[in-house]
């Protein structure tokens, strides 16, 4: 008989930029915010359900007759999961502000030709 299993959904699975580009494949500004956008936008997608799993390991902890051991191990682990997407959630952001910083707003469009 065969069985079929859900995938896991509890790990995180976004490819570093040093693993998944070069410098060759992003050549503008604007396309490292397009690429931090695509990460984030995974990133994002990846923590509802690390917000299910926490949620789930608070109520466990709440309810009557848990154990307290399991229950502490539960919640601790959907916490740093979840800590580790914020993490990298706000380093992209951080690199995103540094790349707008150095834009100049006046020469937005410019041709660069010039």
């Amino acid at each position: 008989m065969i069985t079929m299993t859900k995938p896991r959904t509890d790990r995180v699975r976004v490819k570093s930029r040093a693993a998944t580009t070069s410098d060759a494949e992003i050549p503008t500004t604007f396309g490292r915010l397009v690429q931090i956008m695509q990460e984030n936008d995974a990133l994002y997608a990846a923590l509802a359900p690390l917000n299910d799993r926490l949620m789930r390991a608070w109520v466990y902890a709440a309810a009557p007759g848990s154990n307290a051991l399991l229950a502490d191990a539960l919640v601790r682990q959907a916490r740093a999961k979840h800590a580790e997407v914020v993490v990298l959630i706000r380093r992209n952001r951080a690199e995103a502000l540094g790349i707008l910083g150095a834009v100049d707003p006046d020469n937005v469009g410019a041709d660069s030709r010039n």
